[in-house]
């Protein structure tokens, strides 16, 4: 076989692997570091949003405290009232209570 011949066919198919060759790792080069740059930008992501459900389970946790002391107090209220009322209501009825009421009553509107 000529060597010119193996030459002139074999030249122009090195030249094309070699060129299709850099086109690979160059795409593949370029594929790396945009997968990297989505990573990064997916991590800053999530850390604002991790950042965004950390203030609002606080905001929210800072609310139930608040309804919970709310709730307490309302709840301490009533039963002082209850009792204030079960105290009185029996003090009203007793006889002595009311005969002494019906004479201060009498005296008042005389």
């Amino acid at each position: 076989m000529d060597w010119e011949k193996i030459f002139t066919i074999g030249s122009p198919i090195i030249i094309a692997i070699i060129a299709s060759s850099i086109a690979y790792f160059q795409a593949v080069k370029t594929g790396n570091i945009r997968i990297k740059e989505i990573e990064r930008q997916s991590q800053i992501e999530l850390e604002k949003i991790r950042e965004t459900h950390k203030h609002e389970l606080e905001k929210i946790q800072t609310e139930m405290e608040t309804q919970a002391k709310l709730y307490e107090q309302n709840k301490q209220t009533d039963l002082i009232g209850d009792a204030m009322n079960g105290v009185m209501g029996n003090f009203m009825k007793s006889p002595l209570v009311q005969k002494k009421l019906e004479e201060e009553f009498k005296k008042a509107f005389k």
